[in-house]
């Protein structure tokens, strides 16, 4: 595959962050407080915590493909 065929498509970066926008929007709509998480932390993507009054946080990896 050449350089230029590579650039015409999304990168797997960009396939990666989309998956992760995808599912901080799923929780957000069901009720949880989501938000991804930019920092350079291993197995870490999404930081998310519960609507009750426990307020549980939990930290999230995704993996994201294309098909």
């Amino acid at each position: 595959m050449s350089k230029e065929q590579k650039s015409r498509g999304i990168s797997n970066q960009q396939v990666g962050r989309a998956g992760e926008y995808f599912v901080v929007a799923e929780l957000n709509k069901r009720g949880a407080f989501a938000v991804p998480f930019a920092g350079n932390m291993p197995k870490i993507d999404l930081i998310a915590c519960n609507s009750d009054e426990s307020r549980t946080v939990y930290r999230i990896h995704l993996t994201s493909y294309r098909i």
